[in-house]
């Protein structure tokens, strides 16, 4: 066929087809158009709509999309397959995905799917504005802990990491904060110097950050935590920081609160570290120093240059030669104007507060090991606790579960006021931060960080009858003793868990810890029965952490 012929057969061929649909009804037309494009067609297709269908009661905007005749069941499979697409699409990288599921999930308060979403989005997005919103969103989940989400630290500051990454002018500082917490010293120093940087005339950062940025600086360089030792620097950073404190005479940054025990115990103690080395360095050094501070020639460019040779600092008295009404006594703040003292941590009895460590939130271990590999993977975190009243004085035990924090029983405790916490030869002094009498249950600061904590325990409603246990403490003063046993039942006395154990417990072993054979915390040994024989108890872990 020539090129001409086929022309014309084929313009022949179209004449046709046009006559065919010219003699279709336009209506017909319009519904063939519609059905290609209907709702469910599109569906079928994969396509994520601007919003996602309700079924029940809140269903007319389904039945509006898919027809007023359509089922529950019918419309519940509609809403099934549009989150499924829109899943699909997120997946895929498109964006506008991301808000229509986060929008079903808040109104359906679906926190797994609203999860899952920011999940996928942090593997495929792109926008830094929803990255920020989805890493942020993600830290709150895990370090708060919402429906249907165990809370794990952990993870929470792995995705406040990256917060910081996709929001530095917002998550910055708290993750530099995060870190100090966690004792990653070099990290938090690096990031609290950049932000000093980025911020030398004090618009980024509020007076009161800037100023507790500089006094932690002045306590990386004080102690050597993940840089070398300075004291030079470190006072240098102290004065900047007391230049922009609300309560210099206190080391407060903000106004300062004697009520607020645990703020009061760590400002103080923070202030009297600063003094000690400032005598130690000797007045010649400090004018120096002050000199620079003050100088706009010098500073701490200045500062950093000079060759420091750490001074002798007179460290606590051990344990063998310490007198416990005078190392262990805790400030006393200043006088009101009418004379009387206002409140501090050495208040008698403070209100109870649960306390908030790791071992609160994350997930018991299940590894089971030798009574000596527990030994010696908890025993670090046995202290003794010494407390005087008058001519009395009275020795318990406590388990440190963070870095800072020990838990105890009240009834060892004679005086709030005096509270030695004493270790193979090392001494330092704690606050009472939280009591309930009644229960037994009272919670202690340490005045300088402990070197080992108990990071697991293991849940009052998991603990079995018959299994082993241990507990380690010091009885009659004996550092850190391990007694074995078993879990002998598990009972409650007014309000409280208990359990019962024949492991031995002595005086002196109140306050210490009651061990699985994975070396999970299970509870604080606090008494026995004296008319019977091997009753013994412990008040579970649980009743610590509500």
């Amino acid at each position: 066929m020539s090129f001409l012929n086929a022309a014309v057969s084929y313009h022949t061929v179209a004449q046709h087809f046009s006559r065919v649909l010219l003699s279709v009804p336009a209506a017909l037309l319009l519904v063939l158009a519609a059905c290609s494009s209907s709702p469910q067609t599109q569906l079928e297709r994969g396509a994520c709509p601007a919003s996602i269908v309700f079924p029940g009661e809140r269903s007319g905007a389904g039945r509006a999309r898919y027809g007023e005749s359509v089922s529950d069941a019918q419309l519940a499979l509609y809403r099934d397959q549009e989150i499924t697409n829109c899943r699909n699409q997120l997946a895929a990288g498109e964006d506008r995905a991301l808000d229509v599921l986060l929008e079903y999930g808040h109104a359906q308060n679906n926190t797994q799917l609203i999860l899952a979403s920011y999940l996928t989005y942090l593997d495929v997005g792109n926008d830094k504005r929803q990255l920020a919103e989805a890493s942020a969103s993600l830290y709150k989940f895990y370090s708060t802990g919402e429906t249907g989400i165990t809370q794990d630290p952990d993870a929470a500051f792995h995705y406040l990491g990256m917060a910081a990454k996709h929001d530095p002018s917002t998550y910055e500082l708290v993750y530099a904060d995060a870190q100090y917490e966690r004792g990653l010293y070099a990290d938090a120093h690096a990031r609290y110097s950049d932000l000093l940087m980025q911020d030398p005339e004090g618009d980024y950062l509020s007076t009161s950050s800037r100023c507790e940025i500089n006094l932690k600086m002045a306590d990386f360089y004080f102690r050597g935590r993940g840089i070398s030792e300075n004291w030079y620097v470190g006072y240098y950073y102290w004065l900047e920081g007391m230049s922009m404190a609300r309560d210099a005479a206190w080391g407060s940054c903000d106004k300062h609160t004697y009520y607020d025990h645990e703020r009061y115990a760590y400002e103080s103690t923070r202030r009297k570290a600063v003094e000690r080395r400032k005598m130690a360095m000797g007045p010649e050094d400090v004018a120096r120093i002050e000199s620079a501070w003050s100088s706009s020639d010098q500073g701490l460019e200045y500062i950093s240059a000079l060759e420091f040779r750490r001074p002798v600092l007179r460290e606590p008295v051990s344990r063998r030669s310490m007198s416990v009404t005078g190392a262990g006594a805790v400030p006393k703040p200043p006088l009101q104007s009418s004379g009387s003292l206002l409140a501090s941590a050495s208040v008698s009895w403070p209100a109870w507060r649960p306390v908030d460590a790791e071992l609160c939130r994350r997930p018991a271990s299940y590894t089971p090991g030798r009574w000596s590999d527990v030994f010696q993977q908890r025993s670090g975190a046995i202290w003794s606790v010494k407390t005087s009243a008058d001519a009395s004085h009275s020795m318990g035990s406590a388990v440190a579960v963070s870095p800072t924090v020990l838990v105890t029983n009240c009834h060892i405790i004679k005086d709030s006021s005096r509270i030695i916490l004493l270790r193979e030869g090392s001494a330092m002094s704690a606050f009472l931060v939280a009591a309930d009498r009644e229960g037994d249950r009272c919670i202690l600061r340490a005045s300088d960080n402990l070197p080992v904590y108990v990071n697991a325990a293991r849940r009052y409603g998991d603990v079995l009858v018959g299994e082993d246990v241990a507990a380690i403490g010091n009885p009659k003063g004996l550092d850190t003793s391990l007694s074995r046993g078993i879990v002998a039942q598990k009972r409650g006395h007014d309000g409280r868990r208990l359990i019962q154990t024949d492991a031995a417990i002595s005086s002196g072993s109140s306050g210490g810890g009651l061990f699985d054979t994975s070396a999970n915390l299970v509870g604080i040994t606090t008494f026995k029965v004296s008319s019977g024989e091997s009753l013994n108890f412990a008040i579970a872990i649980d009743e610590f952490c509500r």
